[in-house]
């Protein structure tokens, strides 16, 4: 099997995975595998580079959630704020 590297440092070791994560980590494992086998010229910096850019579309779609959410929560907080500040006056 090859050494596949991923971007993230300081993860768990097999012991303390989940089931979840050991069985996912497996099946990629699996695939790279078998895209090697179908295309032998693969270097290991392709599959760096293929897990970085899928490793950040994840990332940039909780990070557009954060941003969302965050946003409703402040137009909520201004509009609790403007709906006081017209009962009070």
């Amino acid at each position: 099997m090859t050494y596949i590297p991923t971007p993230i440092s300081g993860t768990g070791s097999r012991q303390t995975a989940s089931r979840r994560a050991v069985d996912l980590s497996e099946r990629l494992s699996q695939v790279i595998v078998d895209y090697q086998r179908s295309f032998p010229d693969t270097r290991p910096a392709d599959v760096q580079q293929a897990m970085r850019l899928a490793w950040g579309s994840t990332l940039d779609t909780n990070r557009q959630r954060r941003r969302v959410i965050t946003l409703l929560i402040g137009l909520f907080l201004f509009l609790l704020t403007l709906g006081l500040f017209v009962l009070g006056a």
